[in-house]
C-alpha cells in the first residue's frame, strides 16, 4: 500500500510502499511505523508544504497558508481581469495592435513626419499615462491625429488603456495579498 511519510515534526517527506511482513497464517508479524500515514491529500485544499496534525493533513508553512487564505477570500486575478476584459478580447486586440501599428508606421514612411514602431510604442505609452492622470482626453489625442490615421490611433490608445488597467490590477491585487486586506482595483476603461 501506498503511504506518505512524515518526518518527526509531522511535515510530509515522501510516498512510500509498505506492507506488512506476514507469517505463514497471513497474520502481520509488524505493525505500521507512525511515521507513515494513509490519509490522502484532500484535492480540494491544495498544500503548499502537507503536515499531518494527528487526524488530517494542514498546511504547515505559516506564510502560504496565510496567503492561501487571503488568496481564497479575495480570489484570483485571473478571474476578476478575464470578467472585464476576456481572453478573446485580449486577443483580438494583440491581432489589431499588430495591425494598426504596420499601418501608421506605413502610411507615415514617405511624409515629413514618419513614424517608427518604437516611437509609436513610446507615445501610446506617454498618452496613457496622461490620460490615467487627468492630464489629457482619449478625444483630445485622437483629434490632434491626421484624419486618415484617427481610427488607428484611437484603437491603440484604448488597447493601452486596458493594457495598463490590467497591470494596475495585478500590482493592487499583489499589494492587497502581501498586506491581508481587500483589493480595490480600478474601474474597467469604458470607451464610447
Amino acid at each position: 500500500m501506498i503511504y506518505r511519510k512524515i518526518d518527526k515534526n509531522g511535515y510530509y517527506l515522501e510516498d512510500v510502499i509498505w506492507e506488512p511482513k506476514l507469517d505463514k497464517n497471513g497474520t502481520p508479524l509488524e505493525s505500521k511505523p507512525k511515521d507513515l500515514i494513509r490519509e490522502e491529500f484532500s484535492h480540494d485544499k491544495p498544500l503548499y508544504k502537507p503536515k499531518w496534525d494527528g487526524t488530517e493533513w494542514v498546511e504547515g508553512n505559516t506564510d502560504a497558508a496565510t496567503q492561501a487564505s487571503v488568496e481564497r477570500r479575495i480570489g484570483s486575478i485571473e478571474q476578476y481581469i478575464y470578467e472585464h476584459y476576456s481572453m478573446k478580447k485580449q486577443s483580438q486586440d494583440r491581432s489589431y495592435q499588430s495591425y494598426a501599428q504596420a499601418a501608421i508606421v506605413a502610411m507615415t514612411a514617405q511624409t515629413d513626419n514618419p513614424v517608427t514602431l518604437d516611437g509609436l510604442t513610446i507615445e501610446i505609452a506617454g498618452v496613457v499615462l496622461k490620460i490615467n492622470a487627468g492630464d489629457m482626453t482619449l478625444q483630445d489625442y485622437i483629434s490632434s491625429k491626421p484624419e486618415e490615421l484617427q481610427e488607428h490611433y484611437e484603437k491603440l490608445s484604448k488597447i493601452g488603456l486596458r493594457l495598463k488597467w490590467t497591470k494596475i490590477c495585478i500590482d493592487e491585487w499583489k499589494s492587497a495579498i502581501a498586506t491581508g486586506r481587500d483589493p480595490q482595483y480600478p474601474e474597467y476603461p469604458t470607451f464610447k
